[in-house]
């Protein structure tokens, strides 16, 4: 009887966090949660499972960026200039420091991709209304041409990257993923300044 509270209590703090996924989705994540380690701890040389965690999702950025260099390696295109460029197809028009923080690159990177781009024809500078120091940035048809060029080859990135998952399992990573997203862009400003003894602080939650 106390495994079935257990259980019950289990389900409605998943309720609360995850309201609007379905008990389908809580009994996949139990079970995930509860099986049994096929190694001992030890096995891991006394790795956290968050450290574990983050080399998982370091090896899976990994793979996905050998994938988007094969896709794109026909039209002879960088892996990170095409996802700076991605990023002004919706036509923003950010400045070089915000398109920067927007890719979390360290900011003497980041020129060098913009200025790539500059030179490439496929963004180019525009005036900023508000601050005449500034310039702002905008992709050209030419970006936008060879954007359209790759997105088929692209676009299949995902899938080969997440084939193995369904639907409900990719919505259960996503959702996941999102609050840490929002989680660490909320501290990142912050973090960049600090030192990681002061990042520590901030970011590890007790």
């Amino acid at each position: 009887m106390n495994e079935l509270v257990k259980l019950v209590n289990a389900f409605a703090q998943y309720e609360e966090e995850q309201a609007h996924l379905t008990a389908e989705d809580f009994c996949k994540k139990y079970l995930a949660d509860h099986a049994r380690k096929v190694k001992h701890e030890s096995d891991n040389y006394g790795m956290s499972q968050q450290t574990q965690l983050l080399g998982l999702v370091i090896r899976l950025y990994k793979f996905a960026g050998v994938y988007a260099k094969k896709a794109l390696k026909k039209i002879n295109f960088n892996t990170e200039d095409w996802f700076y460029l991605i990023s002004l197809i919706d036509g923003s028009t950010p400045k070089k420091s915000e398109l920067i923080h927007q890719h979390l690159s360290e900011f003497p990177s980041g020129i060098e991709i913009i200025k790539r781009l500059l030179k490439g024809g496929f963004i180019e500078e525009i005036p900023d209304e508000t601050d005449k120091r500034s310039k702002r940035v905008k992709i050209t048809p030419t970006g936008i041409q060879l954007l359209v060029e790759s997105l088929d080859e692209m676009n299949q990135i995902g899938p080969m990257a997440f084939s193995t998952m369904s639907a409900t399992e990719m919505e259960m990573v996503s959702n996941l993923l999102k609050r840490l997203d929002n989680f660490h862009e909320g501290h990142i400003k912050t973090i960049r300044d600090s030192s990681f003894e002061e990042a520590c602080e901030i970011l590890i939650q007790q």
